[in-house]
């Protein structure tokens, strides 16, 4: 199964600075017209997950029309979550088609969790009904890969530099060793980070696709969702 996975585009009206590195949300459109270009015509992925933030303020909701008009043209299927900088899920589906709750592709299970809360320190909370849809859908019938804005990982045992997690993240993570989910997959720490393999659940954070050098990701899974190849491919070279 092959996964493409892009997020953290924050399109803006304006230059969005200050910033380190600076964030092109100003053409943000341009940026994604051509990484979806790329994945349609190099990658062929099985499915295409989008990570949130694809806006910089909860007000830009007309860059939200934007981006669906662009996504529209994914030669596969696209699942959209919002992040922190999105409008709230009541608002943000009212311009983004709502996920399915689930995609079985090739034996592997996809759960996004558009739902979850984001908290103080732009971390993230996995509520009670969240989880218990977790628990529901990850049933350990199959390998499941988790999708998420926020990374999942252990703070005190995985030594990852990321400041950003899951409030919950050690009962999501102990959940995840007993049902088959095989990987948690997000965006937020632009740095990016992984995939990690210390914790229980191995864990991913992808690039941000809209500060240099304009990264998404490609990750392809063996039939018992084991990570054979992750990499790194570059949207494009360079923004006006």
């Amino acid at each position: 199964m092959k996964i493409a996975v892009i997020s953290d585009l924050h399109c803006s009206d304006t230059v969005i600075t200050p910033a380190n590195p600076p964030r092109h949300g100003h053409v943000g459109i341009q940026i994604l017209e051509k990484a979806i270009a790329r994945i349609n015509s190099e990658d062929r992925p099985d499915i295409l997950l989008v990570g949130g933030d694809l806006t910089n303020l909860p007000a830009d909701v007309h860059h939200l029309d934007a981006c669906a008009g662009v996504l529209k043209n994914s030669a596969c299927p696209v699942v959209i979550i919002p992040g922190n900088h999105d409008p709230k899920p009541e608002i943000f589906y009212q311009h983004m088609p709502r996920p399915q709750d689930y995609y079985d592709i090739k034996g592997i299970r996809v759960i996004p969790f558009p739902d979850d809360l984001h908290t103080a320190g732009c971390n993230a909370l996995r509520p009670e009904k969240g989880m218990q849809r977790m628990a529901k859908l990850a049933d350990g019938s199959m390998p499941t890969v988790i999708f998420q804005h926020v990374p999942i990982f252990r703070f005190e045992q995985d030594h990852i530099a990321c400041p950003y997690n899951y409030e919950n993240a050690a009962e999501i993570i102990d959940f995840a060793a007993k049902n088959r989910v095989v990987l948690a997959i997000s965006g937020h720490y632009h740095p990016a980070f992984g995939p990690y393999y210390m914790s229980p659940l191995p864990a991913l954070a992808v690039p941000s696709l809209c500060e240099t050098p304009f990264f998404y990701a490609l990750c392809e899974l063996d039939s018992d969702g084991s990570i054979i190849s992750y990499t790194l491919k570059r949207a494009c070279t360079a923004v006006e």
